[in-house]
């Protein structure tokens, strides 16, 4: 879930996020173990099979936890949709 203090932005099953720690850029799995931490400005990306969908953020929360994270965001901004993001990666080698 992303959401903003205005608006629940997004809810979905997903297979993949990646968001900017204040410690660093984390990934989260399905399953993964509980965490808190705040969020700097950068870009949240959460995966849903070959499509990507990116987010900048200006800071907030991430709660982490076996059964999904929760992104509490700050000046949320969609940058939208990359589609067929393995398939990019796999036709570049020549």
């Amino acid at each position: 879930m992303i959401a903003t203090p205005d608006e629940l932005v997004v809810k979905a099953e997903v297979d993949s996020v990646i968001a900017p720690g204040t410690e660093g850029y984390f990934g989260v799995l399905p399953g993964h173990c509980r965490f808190i931490s705040t969020l700097k400005a950068g870009t949240v990306r959460y995966r849903q099979g070959g499509e990507a969908q990116l987010f900048e953020v200006q800071g907030g929360f991430a709660d982490v936890g076996p059964e999904g994270v929760t992104i509490l965001a700050q000046g949320l901004k969609p940058l939208g949709i990359v589609v067929g993001v393995g398939q990019a990666i796999t036709s570049r080698k020549h």
